[in-house]
């Protein structure tokens, strides 16, 4: 009796490794939330089941040197409880545009850019031991799947070291 309860066991855990070992195929995006605005997308992204969520950035409007303003809007995106749900669906990676970055168009002269890199990564949930906890920049990357099923996220930061535009100057990206 003892050995057949083991070798279902075993059964069972080898099948449930097995489906685990498939590939992502659902990767959702998302980017310029509106903190203060309803946000219906956030049910319509939990429906379609996400296995992966990247958010790409003004994922607040900021829009301030004060950063006890940008950490109470962080607050008022994380109480929206269909937000909470997103988040905890799936792995998760974000990096920032301009708006959560600080200000419209921001770059490398963004004077609060390291405190606002701290309250970022401390919303999104970075553990301590994270890189970005202990470099500049907010940009990562990570790896999901076995060897010939992966999928390379890779999520880049367009603002912390970007110098600043020439009066007319467009860039891609902003």
């Amino acid at each position: 009796m003892r050995r057949s309860i083991f070798l279902l066991s075993l059964l069972f855990a080898w099948s449930a490794a097995a489906d685990d070992a498939r590939p992502v195929s659902r990767i959702l995006f998302g980017s310029c939330l509106k903190q203060n605005d309803p946000s219906p997308i956030f049910e319509t992204m939990i429906e379609r089941r996400p296995e992966l969520l990247l958010f790409l950035g003004d994922n607040i409007y900021a829009d301030t040197f004060d950063m006890g303003e940008m950490s109470a809007k962080y607050e008022v995106l994380a109480a929206k409880p269909d937000f909470e749900k997103l988040r905890n669906a799936c792995p998760v990676h974000a990096t920032w545009d301009d708006h959560d970055y600080g200000v419209n168009d921001g770059g490398a002269e963004y004077t609060p850019r390291d405190e606002s890199q701290r309250i970022f990564v401390d919303f999104w949930g970075d553990p301590a031991d994270s890189p970005r906890r202990s470099r500049p920049g907010v940009y990562e990357s990570a790896i999901y799947g076995e060897p010939g099923k992966r999928v390379q996220v890779l999520m880049l930061d367009t603002r912390y070291f970007r110098g600043p535009l020439k009066k007319g100057e467009k860039r891609l990206g902003g």
